[in-house]
């Protein structure tokens, strides 16, 4: 190994040997607070992300049906294949401007009698 590479590889072992000092010889965490807050949002966030497929169940059945299709025509390429699948989504028309993604401080709007949207709705 060269000086240079040395003095780069030193940070990493740094970080090696102090996350060492974070296990005991079991491999348990020595301080189990920040491992007790990790599963902790761990939880909170799936309730949020299951909350939000229950409130939207078309997201379900648009990957139920994106599976299927991969698993139906077994593509070597995922990705391109994705593309393509999706890209009948995409708005043909240049006028036509996609959905908006709300902020995820935004909250929802219903929608009134006439169809427009109405006043925000508390989750």
């Amino acid at each position: 190994m060269t000086d240079s590479s040395s003095a780069a590889a030193a940070p990493a072992l740094k970080q090696v040997a102090e996350a060492d000092d974070l296990f005991d010889s079991e491999g348990r965490p020595k301080d189990p607070e920040p491992m007790e807050r990790l599963e902790l949002r761990t939880v909170e966030l799936s309730e949020e992300h299951w909350g939000y497929v229950e409130k939207h169940p078309e997201l379900r059945q648009l990957l139920t049906d994106f599976l299927a299709s991969v698993l139906l025509h077994t593509p070597e390429d995922v990705f391109a294949f994705a593309r393509e699948y999706f890209s009948v989504f995409v708005p043909s028309d240049e006028h036509e401007q996609p959905p908006q993604v709300a902020d995820q401080g935004e909250q929802d709007e219903e929608p009134t009698a006439d169809g427009t949207e109405g006043a925000a709705v508390s989750s």
